[in-house]
């Protein structure tokens, strides 16, 4: 048993130096150049100042440096924070402000900064010579990441990940799905979506090679497409949208016929895309769930044609509860709110002990006592020891993957001088949902009017498809959006 991802990692690099480690474009980077090229950056921020368990930023164009950076600051002892170009200015600010960032790792030198935060240029870094500044060991319980998630308050909340949960992760998930054969992972998820870590800290820790996919490839199939056969991609991990939109275009198909493991996951698996999936390949193809508090996935089972869609079994270190509203298992069959206990849980959100202390929580299990996270997801468990994810017992919703809390799209949009009044819900169908907003104003504001205002305030999938100026919001007893109402009324 690791005690952390990077021994795999350096057991890797050690044992097969001249392996491919990245391919991006036409570049290959080998075991022994990400070895050096991480060391040096280790280094440098040990020489910068960084200490265990500090958190450093990453703001990188998208190619192997990000993961270069990560490896880097991992090796340093550090925590990395990753902050996504594609970011809204205001939300990247939020995250640096929120987490009290101590240093970014960037080649922007001249971006907004808090006025605490040390900018580190990695293009200095890979200039320069730096002593060989002594590495320390790294401890299970310090912490490896920051993830920023959707907050149900409005505000984003950053989850904090240990070295220990996260090698748990990277060991149970080998366990739920044989790897043994997969040589080639594609790498296509942006840095900051926590799924990231599966197409590349698990790869590495297993010596084989990261595909790494260009920003444009995730909105253009037919270039994705090529990426896959040019390549050789074996697995594979996508959302159930981002997959219905790959299949949309007929001549992208045949570039699954390699592939040999799908993960698909993020949101609710479409029975219409595993029917599609099914008959267009023979990959193995397993549906995968988990929050971003339990450490990237918590579940994961294969599915099959003849059978109901499932999220299969927890990995071997989670431990899943069914609780009904008094706190009490329910019986197999019967709806129970998921809570999680066991060694993938997050150590809580960053500078946030109220929300921390909200979701992660003491259960009484008769005389023993567990921490518990309270995902709000609803499953129930089958006779065969498979869970079924049923819906949301509160207002949070996903699209494309991502968790959305609508009040922190709705809190954006009450900032508009006009509007006194926001509701913010999915509509559509299945994987053609969309997010919708209703607005109280005076005046009615076109589309444009409104992607212009929100696209500097939230990340390009929060802001809505549709917008629809209404007289009022129904509200409750105590003055708040009365959201059973609203939902009522729309289906009227």
């Amino acid at each position: 048993m690791y005690k952390h991802v990077l021994e795999p990692i350096l057991e890797q690099m050690r044992n097969h130096p001249q392996y491919n480690a990245i391919e991006y474009e036409n570049s290959v980077m080998t075991y022994q150049e990400l070895d050096e090229r991480s060391l040096q950056v280790a280094r440098a921020l040990i020489n910068s100042g960084v200490r265990p368990n500090e958190i450093v930023g990453i703001k990188l164009n998208r190619d192997p440096r990000i993961i270069v950076a990560m490896l880097g600051v991992l090796r340093a002892g550090g925590a990395f924070l990753p902050l996504d170009l594609g970011l809204p200015l205001l939300r990247s600010k939020f995250m640096m402000e929120n987490s009290k960032l101590p240093y970014l790792l960037t080649d922007d030198l001249d971006g907004e900064v808090p006025e605490y935060t040390r900018v580190i240029s990695m293009g200095e870094i890979e200039k320069s010579c730096y002593p060989k500044e002594n590495i320390l060991g790294i401890t299970p319980e310090q912490l490896a990441y920051v993830i920023y998630t959707s907050g149900s308050t409005g505000v984003p909340k950053g989850v904090m990940i240990q070295h220990q949960s996260l090698i748990h992760f990277i060991q149970g998930i080998q366990q739920a799905i044989d790897l043994h054969s997969i040589k080639q992972y594609l790498c296509l998820a942006p840095m900051s979506f926590d799924i990231f870590m599966v197409e590349s800290l698990l790869p590495l820790s297993l010596g084989k090679t990261i595909i790494l996919a260009q920003e444009n490839h995730r909105k253009n199939p037919l270039r994705l497409a090529k990426l896959l056969i040019e390549k050789n991609v074996e697995l594979v991990q996508m959302t159930p949208t981002a997959m219905s939109m790959f299949l949309s275009i007929q001549r992208s198909r045949s570039a699954l016929r390699n592939v040999k493991i799908m993960m698909i996951g993020g949101e609710p698996f479409p029975r219409r895309l595993l029917e599609q999936l099914l008959q267009l390949t023979g990959s193995a193809i397993y549906n995968v769930y988990g929050p971003t508090e339990g450490t990237v996935w918590a579940a994961a089972g294969r599915l099959y044609g003849d059978r109901e869609i499932h999220l299969g079994s927890f990995l071997n270190y989670s431990e899943p509860l069914l609780l009904d509203a008094l706190m009490t298992p329910v019986n197999t069959g019967e709806i129970g709110e998921l809570f999680i206990s066991g060694m993938g849980l997050a150590l809580g959100y960053v500078n946030n002990d109220e929300e921390t202390d909200k979701r992660f929580i003491e259960y009484h299990d008769g005389a023993c006592k567990k921490r518990v996270y309270r995902t709000g997801d609803l499953l129930t468990r089958r006779k065969d020891g498979t869970f079924v994810f049923v819906g949301r017992a509160d207002n949070q919703i996903k699209i494309k993957g991502h968790r959305i809390e609508p009040e922190e799209i709705e809190k954006m949009l009450l900032l508009h001088p006009d509007v006194t009044g926001a509701l913010v819900f999915k509509a559509g169908e299945e994987e053609e949902t969309f997010l919708s907003a209703w607005y109280c104003s005076p005046t009615s504001i076109s589309i444009a009017e409104w992607t212009s205002f929100l696209s500097s305030r939230l990340s390009e999938y929060m802001i809505p498809s549709i917008f629809k100026q209404v007289d009022r919001l129904p509200l409750n007893n105590n003055g708040k959006l009365d959201r059973k109402a609203c939902m009522a009324e729309r289906h009227k």
